[in-house]
């Protein structure tokens, strides 16, 4: 096994992939280790935060894996205990004198990885250990396998920010048992590893000391089928707390706008419904009101380029018109002072304050994804 940092050219040519710059390859490493292929995020210092540059590295690596003939699997993890936790959103927020170019490429950018991961030819395996964040979770809830640790931490803070959940995530909360979705998406609580495979974001769970013992397996050819290798190292999660609460969170989240929402918690007066009220209401109003509707619609789409199409038409939106830099900058940048959402409280979210967000994109903004709405 030689492993290859990001400071060098990925693999020689002798091994099928193609060299790629080393502008190509920015925090991460890759290596080939007898049939699989491992993709590593290796800036955990940072988050592992997703960057437009690295979302088109790891791009062109899967492309130029699903030629490599002796790779059965490519695995997608992160090191020290974090996966992923996102987009870098100070770095938008810092970019904005420059208009939304910056967050506009990065959507785009991320919107293709998505479906690359979607709809790569190779089966991709998401070791998902440790910290999950926003669209760090949509790098590895659209893999083929998708594994959990006793350290994994998932969370969707997106609407905190004036943001929507994006990158097909609304696909998946729409998937989720009655009322979840919106509940992980409105309060931005976070999730171990029973309540992410009881939400459906993960397959199975595995111990993260036997991680590295499964790619070993995992990677001789000999070893027999990959599905059954995983598996033989799965793992029972303990008790998934969601289940506890499901009923309560049915009641509370199945409600068709934020308002029900809040009023159907306050007659519940069950311990998790205090601080789901707060996160609430300390969120934008709008960016919840608009991801209650994506969730909605996904239900209803059967395609995942409909509910990317979707999003990103929003998430434009919200770029237009500040909400998500204003969130963005009281929540991230200048933590001390409150955000001044463009809706005051939930109530106030009407046909009138949402009308903006339903006009057409400008041309040039849309994802250019074939049939439909190019928004």
């Amino acid at each position: 096994m030689q492993t290859v940092p990001a400071t060098e050219h990925p693999i020689s040519a002798s091994t099928g992939v193609p060299s790629l710059s080393t502008a190509s390859l920015p925090g991460f490493e890759l290596w080939i280790e007898g049939r699989i292929a491992r993709i590593r995020l290796s800036e955990s210092a940072r988050g592992n935060l997703l960057t437009t540059s690295r979302i088109v590295g790891i791009r062109e690596l899967l492309a130029a894996l699903a030629g490599e003939r002796q790779v059965e699997l490519v695995v997608i993890e992160g090191e020290a205990g974090v996966f992923c936790s996102g987009p870098d959103l100070p770095a938008f927020y810092r970019a904005r004198t420059d208009g939304a170019d910056a967050a506009r490429e990065f959507a785009r950018a991320a919107s293709g990885l998505v479906l690359d991961v979607a709809r790569c030819p190779k089966p991709i395996l998401a070791m998902m250990d440790g910290v999950v964040v926003g669209g760090g979770l949509a790098l590895g809830a659209h893999a083929t396998y998708r594994v959990v640790t006793e350290r994994t931490r998932i969370a969707l803070p997106q609407t905190a920010v004036g943001l929507v959940t994006d990158l097909g995530l609304s696909r998946q909360l729409a998937r989720a048992p009655a009322g979840i979705g919106a509940y992980l998406c409105l309060t931005g609580v976070g999730i171990g590893p029973a309540d992410a495979i009881y939400t459906g974001f993960a397959d199975g769970f595995v111990h993260s000391d036997r991680l590295e013992y499964m790619c070993e397996k995992l990677a001789n050819p000999f070893a027999g089928p990959i599905e059954d290798i995983l598996n033989a190292y799965a793992q029972v999660p303990g008790e998934s707390q969601l289940t506890i609460n499901s009923r309560g969170i049915a009641a509370a989240f199945g409600q068709p706008s934020v308002s029900g929402i809040l009023d159907t918690l306050s007659t519940l007066g069950e311990d998790w419904g205090k601080p789901a009220e707060a996160a609430i209401l300390s969120g934008s109003p709008v960016a919840m009101q608009l991801s209650l509707a994506l969730i909605r619609q996904a239900g209803e789409r059967r395609r995942l380029e409909d509910c990317l199409r979707a999003e990103h038409h929003f998430v434009c939106k919200l770029l237009d018109c500040g909400e998500a830099y204003e969130g963005i900058g009281a929540r991230l940048v200048e933590p001390l002072r409150l955000p001044r959402w463009l809706a005051a409280r939930p109530a106030d979210v009407d046909a009138q304050v949402l009308a903006s967000f339903l006009t057409p994109l400008l041309p040039g903004d849309g994802l250019g994804l074939p049939t439909g709405l190019n928004s």
